[in-house]
């Protein structure tokens, strides 16, 4: 289901602005919220200020309280954000690790980035991430583990190209090559301008 269906251009790309501003922030003081997806939006149809919270928190909490109080640093998908907005570096090999030592699959504020890319796509297009292209659960972690591009549903876009080209630089396999907040956000700035 769309929820953005209702909302006009204007206002999506006025929300993702807000959104992104505050990834920036975000990232300038060396947070990565890891859990940018749609379930962890508030958005006030009033004056169309826009939330993100993070609900895995208290599902952690509750996880380890259900431990008897012994801390594990196990890991899994639900931990870090729902497979649909799930980069693909989440599949490389010690990608998990709790190892300082370990520096090169560590997560990153790219991480948030490919998040946010697939929650732009889904906020423009109205089509849930991978959607268009497989349909399961096991389908999509494929896809992402053989580092697949993310299937932009472009025939729900093609009014928009400045957005298609907005999730290409949000959605690039390549880390080093994949856009930062603050190159997004210009990207944005010069689309609202027009």
């Amino acid at each position: 289901m769309d929820l953005f269906s209702q909302t006009s251009y204007n206002d999506k790309l006025d929300l993702v602005i807000k959104l992104v501003t505050f990834i920036e922030f975000i990232h300038k003081v060396k947070i990565i919220h890891k859990e940018i997806d749609s379930k962890n939006l508030l958005i006030s149809a009033k004056d169309n200020m826009i939330k993100l919270i993070n609900t895995s928190w208290m599902d952690n909490i509750i996880e380890i309280s259900k431990r008897n109080g012994k801390y594990s640093k196990e890991y899994s998908f639900e931990n870090i954000s729902s497979i649909y907005y799930t980069s693909p570096e989440a599949f490389e090999e010690g990608f998990y690790s709790v190892d300082e030592s370990i520096t090169n699959n560590r997560i990153t504020t790219k991480y948030d980035i490919w998040c946010l890319g697939t929650l732009i796509s889904e906020i423009f297009s109205g089509v849930i991430p991978w959607s268009n292209k497989v349909k399961t659960y096991n389908a999509i972690v494929i896809q992402l583990a053989m580092k697949s591009p993310f299937p932009i549903p472009k025939n729900k876009l093609e009014n928009f190209p400045e957005i298609i080209k907005i999730l290409e630089a949000c959605t690039e396999i390549d880390v080093e090559k994949r856009f930062n907040a603050t190159q997004l956000l210009g990207l944005l700035r010069n689309i609202e301008k027009k």
